[in-house]
């Protein structure tokens, strides 16, 4: 389907591999994880993956498999086999499938440190169905609204509750007939989770004043929050008691929750609002996570894991001098490049690696016998001269680069489609035959 210089787009090549292949290898990780540190096994992977770097890139047989990932955002195969089976055991963990503290071979995987918080507390349980609803959610649209605030018979309560989340930090608002509460909830909760618990606390504090036959209304802005409360299938823990605390109250009182447009100036939301912004610009009381862990918590923190890892993996490997100067792993470069046709994708993959007809990789591979700049003939002539300092090409450089001289760390900045103008201005004004392509 595919070949170095014809055949399906670069794009395509990396979605089928990701899509279809790379799950394929990584089916039942959480079983054979333990091999992926054996390297025999991070070897045979590595090919795997290789086959598929060439196969987007059109690179040459000399390319490093490990450069190639970093230039199309791809963490070592082994990496994502033990990313992929940390999430499964996590789930079986979270749904109780797997009794803490395990010691299971395979197992293992959830003893890395750096997801460990993730795990103490959870907000995901097994599925629960509830077809009780001893009190009323009513969501109308904004033309409702836009009539004026509805009329609650004399005598009622309302409370208004609302959750923010700003700078990382969590907190919510709860303004009430006479009172008001604002509270912290970290750097784990979510703006849904803030929501909930907003309405939470707030029948909560009902139930502390000890309402006997109240009309009590709660407006939310989040028809996210009322939504999860009023379904029928509820697979977290936070909505769960949340849910049983409404209906407690809903014993002795008649408990309507009503969904409000939020900003747009109604009077009760915007205080709660403001309380929700100050309990997140607040330092939490207590140890963190105040709120059980949601599932997309465990993936950014398993997300963030992968990276640390796969950059400690880069930089210990041993060599690869030139493209370590160069290159980072950035997904908004990945597809930069991949949106380029092959040929150029070829010529930037040897410029940046300095596996490209240069006299430095020429000489280490055995065709040349000198690797002094055919330009200056001063220095030796491997990517990083060509590219940050020889002064043969200073003017090339600028006229595409935006500076005579070029210091190694912002090559990664510079654009690859102007990376590309400068390449191409050698082959066009320097050289007699085309330079970058071998």
């Amino acid at each position: 389907m595919f070949s170095k210089t014809w055949g399906l787009k670069p794009r395509m090549i990396q979605w089928l591999y990701t899509a279809i292949i790379r799950p394929i290898v990584s089916y039942a990780a959480l079983v054979w994880w333990p091999k992926t540190n054996q390297t025999a096994v991070q070897r045979t992977l590595n090919k795997v993956q290789r086959q598929a770097c060439l196969g987007i890139t059109g690179a040459m047989p000399t390319y490093p498999t490990a450069a190639m990932e970093v230039l199309l955002d791809l963490s070592p195969l082994h990496i994502h086999v033990q990313r992929v089976a940390f999430l499964g055991a996590a789930r079986l963990l979270r749904l109780g499938y797997i009794r803490p503290g395990s010691r299971v071979s395979h197992h293992r995987i959830l003893e890395k440190d750096e997801c460990g918080m993730a795990l103490t507390i959870s907000d995901l349980m097994i599925e629960k169905q509830n077809f009780e609803i001893p009190f009323k959610v009513v969501i109308n649209d904004r033309d409702h609204w836009k009539k004026g605030m509805p009329n609650f018979a004399p005598g009622s309560l309302v409370w208004y509750t609302d959750g923010s989340v700003m700078c990382g930090r969590s907190g919510i608002g709860i303004k009430g007939p006479s009172a008001s509460l604002v509270k912290s909830l970290g750097t784990n909760a979510t703006i849904f989770q803030a929501e909930v618990h907003a309405i939470q606390l707030c029948a909560e504090e009902m139930l502390n004043k000890h309402l006997n036959r109240a009309k009590v209304y709660i407006l939310s802005d989040s028809q996210a929050a009322l939504k999860a409360i009023a379904s029928y299938t509820i697979n977290s823990k936070l909505v769960w008691e949340c849910l049983n605390t409404l209906k407690t109250v809903a014993q002795n009182n008649q408990v309507t929750l009503l969904w409000i447009p939020g900003h747009e100036g109604h009077e009760g939301n915007e205080i709660a609002d403001n309380l929700a912004k100050r309990g997140s610009e607040s330092l939490p009381i207590g140890p963190e996570p105040i709120l059980g862990t949601t599932k997309s918590c465990l993936q950014n923190v398993v997300k963030n894991w992968e990276k640390n890892e796969r950059v400690r993996y880069w930089q210990n490997l041993p060599g690869l001098r030139q493209a370590k100067l160069f290159l980072t792993f950035s997904k908004k470069r990945a597809n930069e490049l991949i949106a380029m046709p092959k040929k150029d994708i070829r010529i930037l993959v040897g410029l940046l690696t300095g596996h490209c007809p240069l006299r430095y990789h020429l000489k280490k591979i055995g065709k040349l016998t000198t690797d002094i700049c055919r330009f200056c003939d001063m220095e030796t002539e491997d990517a990083e001269h060509i590219m940050c300092y020889c002064e043969a090409l200073s003017r090339a450089r600028f006229t595409t680069l935006g500076s005579d001289v070029l210091a190694p760390d912002t090559v990664s900045k510079v654009t690859y489609t102007d990376l590309l103008c400068f390449a191409k201005k050698w082959e066009e004004g320097v050289f007699s035959k085309p330079f970058l392509v071998g």
